[in-house]
């Protein structure tokens, strides 16, 4: 998170933070409720507090120092595991009793004062830029468990929407989906649906929505190299190594979702409700590659189990523990879904590699001399 903010002693204000059919309710200095309204949008929906909203958790922000520090030690969680550094870290807990528990994120200094009872959390935070990235972390980590109980999944996949039709490709971390997602954005008339994660679920109205959720682009310096458009957020020291090493290296750049559709010239669509083609996507630099129709529902089902987020999510944990969701009532949503999904679109495995053309591009007096990439690389 970039935003910078002045001194968040000011006014509060209290609002709704809504997703889905799910909503919160915040009550924070005004400038950390501005900033992590924008941070969220257009996917989270935030609104001024009125009557009638029927909120899972209160929060309320404290722009204030934790003054009951426990004596004793609690234990020791962990918060999040992402590459960012300004996010990772550990954490503690301790129990006061079956329904009350203290919590500390230790990078931050943020100080939580849990009542599962009463349903709500006291965060405690003198400092607005710590407070913002602990706020957008808690309402994250609290919307996906809500959502796992309210019969949701949230998958790694990423997403785009035709006309009124969502296309969604599903997909483990180096399989290639944020390369097909930039082929569709720059190679067809489309709109960003998602480039990370998507929710999926049957809404209180019935209706099958597709939803995303905020993240980063995460583009690999490989696809980088292959869209003139990133070019110039492409890394100076990275322009003397061969094509073919972009790819062989795993290393990635990090781009805000909106600056990466203002450069194909496209926007942020933040739901679907007709999905009409789930992708499958497998790389495979050696082969073969193809494209196969999924048989049934049950292959499905089993693919989105390997592609799963939610609390299983490795990254992201779920260090607060508010909500509790056993493996049952995940299995039952991935199955639900999966059947859902496989009614309504149809469902192919596509197993890829690089074109014929990135093929040539990965030989280096050929890569050299290609229109685009000799551009970046100056020819030499």
């Amino acid at each position: 998170m970039e935003t910078s903010m002045a001194d968040s002693s000011g006014s509060q204000v209290c609002c709704t933070i809504g997703y889905m059919d799910l909503a919160a309710t915040v009550t924070a200095p005004t400038e950390v409720i501005e900033c992590c309204r924008t941070a969220m949008a257009p996917f989270f929906e935030t609104a001024d507090r009125s009557g009638g909203v029927d909120s899972f958790v209160d929060i309320s922000v404290m722009p204030t120092a934790f003054d009951g520090c426990p004596e004793n030690p609690g234990a020791t969680v962990r918060v999040d595991s992402s590459r960012y550094a300004h996010l990772t870290s550990d954490g503690m807990v301790w129990n006061l009793d079956a329904e009350r528990w203290l919590a500390r994120i230790d990078s931050t200094g943020s100080w939580f004062r849990f009542d599962s009872a009463k349903k709500k959390i006291e965060m405690f935070q003198p400092d607005s830029d710590r407070s913002l990235i602990d706020l957008q972390r808690l309402l994250k980590n609290l919307f996906t468990t809500a959502l796992e109980q309210a019969d949701y999944v949230q998958l790694h996949s990423s997403g785009v929407v035709m006309g009124e039709q969502g296309i969604l490709i599903l997909g483990d971390m180096w399989q290639g989906k944020t390369t097909l997602l930039m082929e569709l954005l720059s190679g067809f008339d489309t709109r960003q649906l998602s480039c990370d994660t998507i929710v999926i679920g049957h809404r209180a109205n019935g209706v099958l929505e597709a939803r995303g959720w905020p993240s980063p682009f995460s583009i690999s310096h490989g696809t980088m190299a292959d869209h003139p458009e990133l070019y110039r957020h492409f890394p100076a020291e990275r322009k003397t190594v061969d094509y073919s090493m972009l790819w062989k290296e795993n290393r990635k750049a990090v781009l805000a979702s909106e600056e990466v559709c203002a450069l194909f010239n496209t926007t942020v669509e933040p739901k679907c409700v007709d999905v009409a083609l789930v992708l499958l996507s497998r790389f495979n630099r050696n082969g073969p590659i193809g494209v196969e129709p999924v048989s049934d529902a049950k292959e499905l089902q089993n693919f989105m189990r390997t592609v799963y987020l939610g609390s299983r999510d490795p990254i992201y944990h779920n260090w607060h523990g508010y909500h509790r969701i056993d493996d049952a009532t995940i299995e039952r949503n991935i199955a639900t879904a999966a059947q859902a999904l496989f009614d309504r679109a149809d469902v192919v495995t596509m197993t890829w590699a690089p074109s014929a053309e990135s093929l040539m591009k990965s030989i280096p007096l050929l890569g050299r001399r290609h229109n685009d990439l000799g551009r970046l690389t100056g020819g030499s």
